[in-house]
């Protein structure tokens, strides 16, 4: 769960599509799909598919319930609608009993009896579906009223932001479509009732003038036509109300867990727009390299934190995604750590990327002292150690670079660790020993 909003819970789900619209019993679509599947990871459901049902309002019932919530049930007007339905079977089924009766006593004064009650009764189920009418359609016409009362207090006070507007008005919509949907299903009933009644009548009519069986198999065969419409209607009705689930209690978000950035609304306040901003629970850090020394990287390749300014102990993680080159001819590189210090968070911090590295000590040489002749090799000139001034010229195979000293390894003459070598004509140096772990820096080394 995200937030409370006046008594109500908001909650989060994985899903790719935005909610836009009330989810009730017989709703169809892939938002119901996206929801159920949701439901599924929570081990809520068994299976998901792309309808409503009864196992999806008892997930949701759960769902609720692990929260501490009670989830939205039947309004006031739909449980008017399923007891005016249920009247409906009712009364159809009597009517039945008595065509049935009446067809069974055909000729005798019972019959007629049987068809005057018959009367009554539908009078009385029509007379309960009127009322009944008369209550849903009422409840469902207040809350239009209120919803409209609602929206022009808003634009009366001129201080309503666009985001209040739009809501008081999707919920003047809303009612105004409910409103209609309670007409028509209250009419519907209303329109069975008279029907049973007119039956009844007719019915009556054939008892007071005995002598005609045939009219009694009618009215039979029309009761059962009755009730089967009757129970027909009581099933869809009830396929249609029940725990639903409404748009502003429901957010879906791409990618779960998150992590909860920052929260922009205080106990007390009137939420409209975003509430909350969140982010992913995996830490990434974002390095910054040239086309060139990108194309020396691989995704799954070793990132060391080693900067001493915020670290006491190296910290290592791998390369999960390499970006294309930009207009600049820079490639980001995203690395993603499972865990990182608090005070690393947002730092910018020195790291070392080793693109290769020697198997042990190597002897090294300044880059400058390195010199090739026209048949391809390479070669250093190095100080007689008991002939200070005097040169010879060794042949090396160089290897790895950093940090402006090379490896190399004599091929044609000696050359060993603290001898002189001529750089550049003008400075000599000592070639040196360097270990297997060049300088850390924040470029790749090779």
């Amino acid at each position: 769960m995200a937030i409370e909003v006046a008594g109500r819970p908001v909650f989060l789900l994985q899903g790719e599509l935005p909610v836009y619209r009330d989810l009730r019993p017989g709703s169809t679509g892939a938002d119901v799909l996206q929801l159920e599947q949701a439901l599924v990871r929570l081990g809520l459901m068994s299976h998901a598919d792309e309808r409503w049902s009864k196992e999806t309002g008892a997930a949701i019932q759960a769902l609720y319930a692990s929260a501490g919530y009670v989830a939205n049930t039947t309004s006031k007007s739909d449980q008017a609608a399923l007891d005016a339905a249920r009247d409906q079977v009712r009364f159809a089924n009597q009517a039945l009993q008595d065509a049935i009766a009446a067809l069974n006593g055909s000729g005798g004064g019972s019959s007629l009896v049987e068809a005057q009650n018959a009367v009554a009764d539908a009078q009385a189920a029509l007379a309960v579906a009127q009322a009944a009418r008369t209550a849903a359609v009422g409840s469902a016409q207040g809350q239009v009223t209120i919803a409209e009362a609602e929206l022009q207090d808003l634009l009366d006070s001129g201080s309503a932001t666009p985001a209040e507007i739009t809501a008081a008005q999707a919920a003047v919509t809303n009612a105004q479509n409910s409103l209609a949907a309670v007409q028509a299903e209250q009419d519907a009933l209303v329109g069975s009732a008279e029907r049973a009644l007119n039956l009844a009548r007719a019915r009556l009519a054939e008892a007071q003038n005995p002598g005609d069986r045939n009219a009694l198999i009618r009215a039979r065969d029309d009761a059962r036509r009755q009730l089967a419409e009757a129970t027909q209607a009581l099933a869809e009705l009830e396929g249609t109300v029940g725990t639903w689930l409404p748009a502003g209690e429901l957010i879906f978000l791409k990618r779960m867990p998150v992590q909860v950035a920052r929260v922009s609304v205080e106990r007390g306040s009137t939420v409209s727009g975003a509430f909350m901003t969140v982010s992913g629970t995996d830490i990434a850090m974002t390095i910054g390299l040239s086309e060139s020394d990108a194309k020396r990287i691989s995704v799954g390749d070793k990132v060391i934190i080693n900067d001493p300014d915020y670290v006491e102990e190296p910290i290592e993680a791998q390369i999960a995604e390499i970006s294309e080159p930009n207009a600049n001819g820079r490639v980001s590189l995203t690395v993603l750590f499972d865990t990182l210090p608090e005070h690393l968070l947002g730092a910018n911090v020195r790291v070392t990327i080793p693109v290769e590295s020697t198997s042990g000590e190597v002897l090294v040489v300044p880059a400058a002292a390195l010199s090739a002749v026209a048949n391809g090799d390479v070669r250093v000139e190095v100080e007689l150690s008991d002939e200070p001034g005097k040169t010879r010229f060794v042949t090396v195979v160089t290897g790895l670079a950093t940090d402006g000293v090379v490896e190399v390894r004599p091929v044609d003459g000696e050359l060993k660790k603290g001898d002189r070598v001529v750089v550049g004509h003008a400075d000599i140096g000592p070639a040196s020993g360097d270990d297997d772990e060049p300088e850390p820096s924040d470029e790749p080394e090779e």
